[in-house]
């Protein structure tokens, strides 16, 4: 049972675990060589990807809030190099620094919960303990999956529906501290060199 009012809350992310994960994606960032190409992958399913326009919309849309020189992959670049998915995806997410999750709604056009299928959801789980990975919201933009909520379904409970704060704050804290993590932090990078890249399921509980 949520601990947190789904109609005003801001984020469902309890004020301790935010804390947690600023530091960590901090620590991240401090960590984070400067020069270094960094990549995130964009997670979505054929409904969107296929849908050409709809589908660069969508793209423009988190390139534009993401910082700037970022390379962003889908299936169909992984796909170009060769790569399958998703029996190559362990190796690739080697190379990954993010992830962005694009899926569909669950319901109404006006809904706050979004749905993914059994492959995103392997993809989130691969990545959530060690990099920042959002979710892209129609009408809210980027969002840490830590500020979302999220539950397992399907008959084999291997999809995720994920609920999105409906008074999600663009300036929130956890989003500037995600996104400056896919950046390198010139400040006290001497003090926070040797500290260990973060294990994130520590901060918030993985999708199971």
């Amino acid at each position: 049972m949520l601990a947190v009012d789904i109609e005003t809350a801001p984020t469902f992310a309890a004020p301790r675990q935010a804390e947690k994960f600023i530091a960590a994606m901090q620590r991240i960032a401090a960590t984070r060589t400067p020069g270094t190409p960094v990549r995130v992958y964009l997670s979505a399913p054929p409904q969107l990807t296929d849908d050409l326009p709809r589908w660069q919309r969508r793209t423009a849309q988190v390139r534009e809030q993401l910082p700037a020189g970022i390379e962003m992959l889908s299936y169909t670049d992984v796909i170009a190099q060769g790569l399958k998915i998703p029996d190559d995806w362990a190796a690739l997410t080697a190379t990954l620094d993010g992830l962005v999750l694009l899926p569909l709604r669950k319901g109404s056009r006006h809904s706050h919960v979004y749905r993914t299928g059994p492959q995103a959801r392997n993809e989130l789980r691969s990545l959530v303990a060690g990099k920042p990975t959002f979710i892209h919201a129609y009408e809210q933009g980027l969002v840490p999956i830590i500020d979302c909520y999220t539950r397992r379904r399907g008959s084999r409970q291997d999809q995720l529906a994920i609920t999105v704060p409906k008074r999600w704050d663009r300036n929130s804290q956890t989003l500037k501290a995600a996104l400056r993590a896919l950046v390198p932090e010139p400040s006290d990078v001497g003090a926070l060199q040797a500290a260990p890249t973060p294990h994130l399921a520590a901060v918030f509980k993985q999708p199971a």
